[in-house]
């Protein structure tokens, strides 16, 4: 069997989700260089007591927390309200207004449509079903580079997508 490397290019798109857990409004937050899905365990470990040598003999699973982390380089509207769970306030002509944490929080769908460039581009998607974010920890108004919000959040267990695993799919095409 021939290994199968990774490097991945792509666009995020984010959107709000319907009440059967599908996703509704899927746009693209921009130029993301940077998408990071993070698994976490915790066990239970259960040792034997007859033979004196205490073997692990049982081991449970007794928590799963997916998280992400994003980086957010396009600085419209949409992206600002979403970022700092704010609402579009009113302004002077040609002005747009984030007024931050003055929205209800909302769960998110994101998908990633992407492509493998160590593959011949051939495509990849990661559907993630219920996304809870968090607002950026910081905000560089004074930069010599490039300035990014790097978003963090977590990805919840969704009952309603729980056929699928509850959490996240991934497609991708198998080399020719």
């Amino acid at each position: 069997m021939a290994n199968r490397y990774f490097r991945g290019q792509g666009t995020v798109k984010i959107g709000t989700r319907d009440s059967a857990g599908a996703p509704v409004g899927l746009r693209s937050i921009g130029n993301c260089p940077m998408l990071n899905i993070a698994i976490a365990e915790e066990f239970s470990e259960h040792y034997e007591s007859e033979t004196g040598d205490r073997r692990m003999d049982l081991k449970v699973r007794t928590s799963l927390k997916v998280d992400i982390t994003f980086m957010i380089e396009s600085f419209d509207l949409a992206n600002w309200l979403m970022a700092f769970n704010g609402a579009a306030g009113t302004g002077g002509a040609g002005e747009e207004v984030v007024e931050a944490f003055n929205a209800d929080r909302v769960d998110y769908y994101m998908r990633f449509e992407g492509m493998n460039t160590l593959e011949g581009k051939n495509p990849i998607t990661v559907n993630l079903f219920k996304v809870d974010l968090s607002p950026p920890s910081s905000l560089d108004l004074i930069s010599d580079e490039l300035v990014g919000l790097e978003m963090t959040g977590s990805v919840l267990y969704d009952s309603l997508n729980e056929d699928l695993g509850g959490y996240f799919t991934i497609t991708q095409v198998a080399p020719a």
